[in-house]
């Protein structure tokens, strides 16, 4: 397992699964509307540094978001990432920081994942 830490979000990878944990505090409810989606639905947003790695190693991505009935799991597959960068403006900026924001439809919700 390897622990990385960009701009305090902090991903946990597991080579033995190919999977990314990460967590954030709550989804970003106004994005479908401000990122100009189709759906107006909320996304979860992550650093670019977080996009690369999953990117770079093609693995799955698991994210917990607080704040939703004490925490939930969710997980997007490689492919379904990438073509949701690919297919949709989710640029946006935060306090400074570049984000990719994901339309939460894009993710299953899953149980805790304890060990990625």
């Amino acid at each position: 397992m390897q622990t990385f830490t960009y701009h305090n979000q902090k991903l946990e990878y597991n080579h033995d699964t190919k999977t990314a944990f990460t967590e954030i505090d709550e989804p970003f409810k106004t994005a479908g509307r401000q990122l100009g989606w189709e759906e107006n639905v909320p996304g979860l947003g992550f650093n670019l540094n977080i996009m690369a790695f999953v990117l770079k190693t093609k693995c799955t991505l698991i994210v917990r978001v607080h704040g939703i009935g004490g925490g939930n799991d969710y997980f997007i597959s490689y492919d379904k990432l990438e073509k949701f960068l690919k297919t949709h403006n989710c640029e946006y900026v935060k306090s400074g920081v570049s984000l990719r924001v994901i339309s939460w439809k894009q993710f299953i919700r899953v149980p805790k994942h304890g060990e990625i």
